[in-house]
C-alpha cells in the first residue's frame, strides 16, 4: 500500500509527522478548508465592526473594534485550531515554518488558499 507523510501542525517544537495511506490525503484538504472558513469569519467580523462603527456615529469605538478582533481570533482558535493550527495570517504560517513548526513544503499551498479566502471575503462583501 502506498503511504504518504502528512505534517500535522501543532504547538510543539516540531510538526507532528504522521505516516498515512494515500487515501488519507483529504486531511490536508480539511486543514485548508478550516483555514479558509476561519480567515473568512475573521475578516468578515472584524471589518463589519469597523463598518458598523462608521455607519452609526462611532457607537462601537476603537476599544470595541479591538475587542471584536480579539474575540473573533479567540473563538476561531478554539473552534478550528485543533484542525488546522489556526494560521489565519500567512505571516503566522511563514513564522511557524521558519521556526520548524510547520513544513516549508506546505507554505505555498497555504498562501494560495489565503488568496482564495481573501477573494471570498471580497465577493461576500459585494453581495
Amino acid at each position: 500500500m502506498n503511504k504518504i507523510l502528512i505534517y500535522w501542525p501543532c504547538w510543539s517544537k516540531k510538526a507532528l509527522r504522521l505516516e498515512m495511506p494515500t487515501w488519507c490525503l483529504f486531511v490536508w484538504w480539511i486543514q485548508l478548508v478550516a483555514e479558509v472558513v476561519g480567515t473568512y469569519f475573521l475578516i468578515f467580523a472584524g471589518c463589519a465592526s469597523v463598518v458598523v462603527n462608521k455607519n452609526n456615529d462611532d457607537v462601537v469605538t476603537l476599544p470595541g473594534i479591538s475587542i471584536v478582533w480579539g474575540l473573533v481570533v479567540m473563538v476561531l482558535a478554539y473552534s478550528v485550531g485543533h484542525i488546522s493550527g489556526a494560521h489565519f495570517n500567512p505571516a503566522v504560517t511563514i513564522a511557524f515554518a521558519s521556526t520548524k513548526r510547520f513544513p516549508w513544503k506546505q507554505v505555498n499551498q497555504t498562501r494560495y488558499f489565503s488568496l482564495l479566502h481573501s477573494l471570498l471575503v471580497q465577493v461576500g462583501g459585494k453581495i
